[in-house]
């Protein structure tokens, strides 16, 4: 199909989509345009399933390796965390920590649809950090692990502590500072709520990625030459203090959640998108914005080989 073809064929479509939404007075405008939404929501919904059905496969079908004993490549190992130079504090205490994801809220009000005021918790700030750390298996041997800042990082329950300062209240020292260092205020009108999950010193812990040789090895052992960091074939990079079952569940349980959802919702929203369509007569139009739909899922599937047609075009043309 050539480019005046592939034109024709894209402003078709998006004729026929933009008469269903302007013909037929406001509902079917509402009506259409929420339709679209809840399926686009829908499919990523979908691409989320996927995603994480890709991290439960790796769990699930890659084998654990003890510390002492692990070859290059993909690895998966579990063991005790143990510290790799300083350590970092943790964001709202001075306890020791090697990973940490925080969260500030705050309990702000909000009025319903009948008027009423309503309490809720606001995310008004987010972040996390780490360092590498040393990965302790039951030989007492040790392997290094990068920084997981950038890593898949899912915590348990148990890792998860909370503090909450009351409205017009001074928080204590090291939540002040901590406040200060990322420009937000350390005092509020409303009511706050502090989270921190923290992998600390002494934890266990579960870790998937490669293995591969340290820039500066210093010694024959696994904890003088070898880290673990990102996969180069998928960029995976799993850290957890659950262990390998429980992961594989909480992997398990997500993609039937997101996937399921998902399909569910963007088969509902298709459905009630051609029915309205098709009951103020726009058959037609719904067969072109079909077409288009279709030329634009196919374009961001193969975004990569559209960019380099681009690129190539640009380079004989340009």
């Amino acid at each position: 199909m050539g480019w005046e073809t592939l034109s024709l064929e894209i402003a078709w479509a998006l004729a026929g989509f933009d008469v269903v939404l302007q013909s037929g007075g406001d509902d079917v405008l509402l009506n259409t345009t929420l339709a679209t939404v809840a399926f686009l929501g829908g499919l990523y919904a979908i691409k989320l399933g996927t995603d994480t059905y890709r991290k439960y496969a790796l769990v699930k079908n890659t084998a654990t390796e003890s510390v002492r004993s692990i070859a290059m490549g993909r690895t998966e190992v579990e063991g005790e965390v143990r510290r790799a130079g300083e350590p970092l504090s943790k964001p709202f205490d001075d306890d020791e920590c090697v990973y940490a994801y925080w969260r500030m809220a705050e309990y702000t009000p909000s009025e319903n649809d009948d008027g009423e005021t309503e309490y809720s918790w606001d995310t008004k700030a987010v972040g996390s950090y780490g360092t590498t750390f040393y990965l302790e298996g039951e030989s007492g041997r040790q392997v290094l692990v990068d920084d997981p800042t950038d890593a898949t990082v899912p915590l348990s329950d148990d890792a998860r502590e909370r503090t909450f300062v009351e409205r017009n209240t001074e928080p204590d020292d090291r939540i002040a500072q901590f406040c200060k260092s990322q420009d937000i205020s350390p005092e509020s009108q409303w009511q706050r709520r502090y989270t921190q999950d923290v992998l600390v010193p002494g934890d266990s812990a579960y870790v998937l990625g490669e293995a591969v040789e340290r820039d500066d090895p210093v010694g024959p052992h696994n904890e003088d030459r070898i880290v673990i960091t990102h996969d180069s074939s998928n960029d995976e990079f799993l850290v957890s203090d659950k262990p390998q079952q429980q992961l594989r569940q909480h992997y398990r349980k997500w993609t039937l959640v997101y996937a399921g959802g998902g399909l569910g919702v963007s088969a509902y929203s298709l459905w009630a998108w051609l029915t309205n369509a098709t009951d103020h007569g726009f058959e037609v139009s719904v067969a072109g914005a079909a077409v288009g739909f279709v030329i634009v899922a196919t374009v961001y599937y193969k975004r990569e080989r559209v960019a380099e047609a681009i690129d190539r075009f640009k380079g004989d043309f340009g």
